[in-house]
């Protein structure tokens, strides 16, 4: 390979250690990979793991830190990378955005890209061995509930983000991944605590933690752990 180009398993691995860095609050290790991978210039196979990792690892920095307007700022890259071979793993970039700048108050910003993610989601093929275009659909509804909650219809907004959780939990998780940007059910703590409904928001970050313990998949935020101990 010629200098700056990486390959597609090397962009899978990265994403996960970027996604282990930010669990152990080592966030300058996540950076510095984080700047690894903005250095490629090129990779070997443009397929589903490279894809899913250059939309995902920056945008789990941002949104893992709740660096809300980072978040909404980023877009969907490298440039060079031909997005329109796979709209399920562009749709992780715009979703970053919508939660981003829902959570920033940018409204405008949150709405055009729910309307992004709604045209991304009717463009994902089908595949044998899992349904992206469900997954893409939860995102949408996290990000339109959590949009709602933004706009000041927090109870309307808490009952759609419970039953986006639920869609997320029930779609699963591909290995392509180590889990969610941000988890739904841990943004629903979240809201929850904005609004004092603090048992509520620890029954959230609960459910989120019991579901990690009957599956092999990656731990919750950091966030949702440190708020289930603070509030025990």
């Amino acid at each position: 390979m010629h200098p700056g180009a990486g390959s597609f398993d090397q962009l899978h691995a990265l994403d996960y250690l970027v996604y282990a860095y930010l669990q152990e609050g080592r966030d300058a290790s996540a950076r510095h990979v984080l700047e690894e991978m903005t250095a490629m210039t090129a990779v070997d196979d443009q397929q589903p793991a490279a894809a899913y990792s250059f939309a995902a690892a920056p945008q789990r920095y941002a949104l893992e830190r709740h660096d809300w307007k980072a978040s909404a700022a980023l877009e969907v890259g490298p440039a060079w990378f031909e997005w329109k071979r796979h709209p399920q793993f562009e749709a992780v970039g715009h979703y970053g955005r919508a939660i981003g700048a829902a959570r920033a108050g940018e409204v405008a910003v949150a709405r055009q890209e729910i309307a992004v993610l709604a045209a991304l989601q009717a463009k994902v093929p089908q595949a044998k061995d899992y349904d992206w275009s469900s997954a893409v659909a939860a995102q949408r509804e996290t990000a339109e509930a959590v949009l709602a909650f933004a706009e000041g219809h927090h109870a309307e907004a808490l009952r759609a983000l419970s039953a986006a959780a639920d869609h997320e939990d029930a779609a699963g998780k591909h290995a392509i991944s180590p889990g969610p940007l941000l988890p739904a059910r841990e943004l629903l703590g979240d809201l929850l605590l904005e609004t004092g409904a603090n048992a509520e928001a620890l029954a959230a970050y609960e459910g989120r933690c019991a579901l990690l313990r009957t599956v092999s998949i990656a731990w919750p935020g950091r966030r949702a752990r440190r708020s289930v101990a603070a509030m025990r």
